[in-house]
């Protein structure tokens, strides 16, 4: 999509009667690190979250693959955004927690994943309250790096769902996704329409779900089926106080 196409998109997403955006964390709107716990955020893009969460008939939500409490130490947002966790099983709207049996089922292959990291620096095991990952970004050796996640993925866990990502290998105890978490949202918040933003592999399940008058925009190359793109999150910023400013002004018209 050019950006004439993106601008026309925007500008017909801001008149919704009920707006909501969705924007991904790592990525998105905080860069890439190789310390997870020490990533370049955004604050910009926070702020204008922020600004459109306290809009009436406007929602703002960060949707990540974080754990809850990581995703809320790190974004450092104001109430007016929703944060939602582990890919939509966790949110601070609906706290929930994992069963005894899905506990069971993590605490397994995140074993299985420790052995199969051992003796090999860099790369490590997340655990989160639904989800154990793989992460092999800090694995100097790149051939190392992904013949350590080929192997993670013929693992097969019984009960797990698997996702990959980048640089990662993603264990659930929950079949829940972006797409799942956003056909839910849009159904239990009656908006007119969502703009989702996301760079990964894993926002492609909500850009799937979007409708006619919705809005995805991919972050950075790879295919997609997002209808617009921006380059890096300097974009996404570009794009989130485009949409608090216009979308202030439409309100007050």
């Amino acid at each position: 999509m050019d950006n004439t196409s993106l601008d026309s998109r925007l500008d017909s997403v801001i008149q919704a009667p009920r707006l909501l955006v969705i924007s991904d964390f790592d990525g998105t709107i905080a860069d890439f690190a190789d310390d997870p716990e020490n990533v370049p955020v955004n604050r910009a893009s926070i702020e204008a979250l922020e600004t459109l969460g306290e809009f009436p008939d406007t929602g703002a939500v960060i949707l990540s693959g974080r754990d809850l409490a990581t995703l809320r130490r790190l974004s450092g947002t104001r109430d007016s955004v929703e944060l939602v966790g582990s890919h939509g099983a966790e949110s601070t709207g609906v706290p929930v927690e994992p069963t005894a049996a899905q506990r069971q089922r993590l605490d397994a292959v995140g074993r299985r994943l420790n052995d199969l990291i051992a003796g090999h620096p860099g790369a490590a095991v997340e655990s989160k309250p639904f989800h154990r990952v793989l992460h092999t970004r800090r694995v100097a050796d790149r051939e190392l790096g992904d013949r350590i996640l080929r192997e993670a993925l013929e693992l097969h866990p019984e009960g797990m769902h698997v996702s990959t990502g980048k640089c990662i290998v993603e264990f659930s105890a929950v079949s829940v996704n972006k797409g799942t978490w956003i056909t839910g949202a849009k159904s239990r918040g009656n908006w007119d329409s969502i703009v989702f933003l996301g760079d990964d592999v894993t926002d492609e399940d909500g850009f799937r779900v979007l409708g006619d008058g919705d809005l995805g925009i991919k972050v950075g190359d790879g295919d997609t089926v997002a209808a617009g793109r921006v380059p890096d999150t300097d974009g996404v910023r570009i794009v989130l106080e485009r949409l608090a400013a216009e979308r202030a002004a439409h309100l007050t018209r």
